[in-house]
């Protein structure tokens, strides 16, 4: 009878599990508790991630540290963890923020062994962290209290005294740490005052002391000395009720009062960590992913701005703005990227032309070659003509754009960021105006007029336009060091090259990246010169790099993909990489590109220098 009754319950577990339809399990061990701002925003974001998974259920369980985080209390809940998870097979656990990955370094090949972990959320990593754990990785944040001074000088030059509110916390301790070793650095600078461990009357009467020579730096104040636990806008709202000082924060509780602050967000955190957690569901080994670190951004509050009478345009370029009233760029987002679209395909047909055009002319030359030059010169004739019809058309189409901008430009409820997009739409017409004059100027048998040109200038207009539209997760690196920037070129046409390369590395990384440029000097010699394809001659060169961490490139195709009509990519055209490399060639440039399956892919060109 026993034996029937334990076999009645096999097949009823059996049959449950066969309902339920879920193979994988993870578990989201979350350090803090449900309702406090960043746990619900991590969590939300790995559900957002996960959710789509038919085959996986998430196990979620909040640890409460912000109330209780004695070691006592660690060690119950470790014996709950123990107790409720005896029989169950997670095959991966996830452990956001720091008291739940202690939690998991200590007990956690106790409680799940063998199962890999993944975490997000952390506070100042540090690789030894991990020491003897091989089964662990994930997101960390990523914290700039050097950066958050420069905003503050930045916006409040006249400002020199940072009050720093913290609570003792583990957060609160290792954020501290930083803002000592921001203090040393911004000595000369700024005057720090620690307000610590204080009672909420001490604190609040600290605070009304302070005056327009202040700025308070939130780190994190969520418990108070007698024990109490604020929530985030508890804290700030017993701040502000006590002053009217400007306040910054070191993470991302924007939106609660604060002005801004340099900070990671627990959205790209719980998503990082979410994409890594699915990739071990597939079959990757934890060892493959390495640990990443946090995406910062300059993130402010609208409303709070103007309550300090804080200019957008006095904001870093590429800040985030919260809470933002009504625009009239916003409203029609959907017409500016219509421009801009129409914009870009233009400049891709005026580029594809321009190939067009030299390989006829090329074939032309071999057949001038081949003493056919009457017939030859008439088709060049021709092709002339055909340039010239085609840049007339084209600059009709560019004058409209044009007048349109022009008139858009005047419209009265047109915002200040409105205008500069409208700026943006008469600079890239005007730039395809350009390439549409080099069309035919090479049609009439002209060469590329080439002039002096600062290339790191080049780089920086040509990542203005791009930034504007290429997908806002992809993100630019710039490390312009060549200590001699001057060159001899097109600028239509050296924009060009870094457009296409630029847009290639997006292309490479759907989930979004980082596209990093740099520039360097460095002298060729004979010996070097002749390891290139290139006739190139000796000298001084400006080297540019384009690099991503995108999908790369398989070896067996590196050595095709200058090859007009060549393409690894479903809907490309094959025509992009080709331009870049006659573009790079009538530059008496020299180029080389190394790619790895994976890890991404970099293109070195080499500029001689003017």
């Amino acid at each position: 009878m026993k034996r029937k009754s334990c076999l009645f319950l096999l097949l009823f577990l059996l049959t449950l599990s066969a309902v339920s339809g879920k193979e994988k399990n993870i578990l989201v061990l979350d350090s803090y508790h449900q309702g406090y701002h960043w746990a619900d925003r991590t969590v939300g974001a790995i559900q957002s991630v996960l959710s789509h998974r038919d085959d996986t259920e998430l196990h979620i369980l909040y640890m409460d540290t912000k109330r209780k985080s004695d070691p006592e209390y660690l060690e119950l809940l470790y014996g709950e963890y123990r107790y409720k998870y005896a029989g169950m097979a997670f095959d991966v656990v996830m452990a956001a923020d720091d008291h739940a990955l202690d939690f998991m370094l200590k007990y956690g090949d106790s409680l799940f062994p063998g199962v890999p972990v993944v975490f997000c959320g952390i506070n100042s990593f540090e690789p030894e962290r991990l020491a003897g754990h091989d089964n662990y990785t994930g997101i960390h944040e990523s914290y700039d209290v050097p950066g958050i001074f420069e905003l503050i000088t930045r916006i409040h030059p006249d400002r020199n005294n940072i009050a720093v509110i913290m609570d003792s916390t583990l957060s609160s301790e290792s954020l501290l740490q930083l803002v000592h070793e921001a203090e040393f650095l911004y000595s000369s600078r700024f005057h720090l005052t620690y307000y610590s461990g204080l009672s909420t009357e001490d604190l609040t009467g600290e605070l009304g002391k302070l005056g327009p020579n202040d700025i308070i730096l939130w780190g994190i104040h969520l418990r108070g000395r007698e024990g109490q636990f604020y929530t985030v806008r508890e804290s700030l709202d017993l701040i502000k009720s006590a002053t009217h000082v400007p306040i910054y924060s070191i993470w991302d509780v924007v939106g609660f009062g604060v002005v801004g602050g340099r900070v990671s967000r627990p959205e790209e955190q719980g998503r990082v960590a979410a994409t890594m957690a699915g990739e071990l569901l597939d079959g990757k080994d934890v060892r493959d992913i390495p640990v990443a670190a946090g995406h910062l951004v300059d993130l402010f509050d609208y409303p709070v701005l103007r309550e300090y009478g804080i200019r957008l345009s006095q904001l870093p370029t590429g800040s985030i703005v919260l809470n933002r009233p009504f625009s009239l760029f916003r409203e029609n987002r959907l017409l500016f990227a219509l421009i801009l679209l129409f914009i870009v395909l233009l400049i891709g047909i005026i580029v594809v032309l321009i190939w067009d055009i030299g390989r006829r002319k090329r074939a032309e030359e071999q057949l001038i070659q081949s003493r056919e030059q009457l017939a030859q010169s008439r088709k060049m004739d021709a092709i002339g003509q055909l340039a010239g019809g085609v840049a007339h058309d084209f600059n009709n189409i560019l004058t409209g754009i044009l007048g349109a901008a022009d008139l858009l430009f005047e419209e009265e409820e047109l915002t200040d960021q409105g205008k500069e997009y409208v700026d943006m739409i008469i600079s890239s017409s005007r730039q395809a105006a350009d390439l549409t004059y080099q069309l035919l100027a090479f049609g009439r048998k002209e060469k590329n007029k080439n002039v002096r040109l600062d290339m790191h200038r080049v780089i920086k207009d040509t990542l203005f336009i791009l930034k504007q539209t290429l997908n806002k997760n992809i993100s630019f690196t710039t490390r312009l060091h060549g200590a001699n920037c001057m060159i001899m070129g097109s600028k239509p046409a050296l924009q060009n090259v870094l457009m296409n390369l630029c847009i290639n590395s997006a292309q490479a990384m759907p989930g979004g990246g980082d596209i990093l440029i740099e520039t360097s000097t460095l002298h060729m010699d004979e010996e070097r010169c002749r390891d290139y394809s290139f006739t190139i001659t000796p000298g001084e060169y400006l080297e540019l790099t384009v690099s991503d961490r995108g999908v790369g490139i398989p070896q067996d195709r590196l050595e095709r993909i200058f090859e007009p009509f060549y393409t690894t990519k479903e809907k490309g055209s094959g025509l992009g990489l080709a331009a870049v490399y006659g573009t790079v060639k009538e530059h008496r440039g020299c180029l080389s590109v190394i790619s790895e399956v994976g890890k991404g892919t970099a293109f070195l060109i080499y500029f001689p220098l003017a």
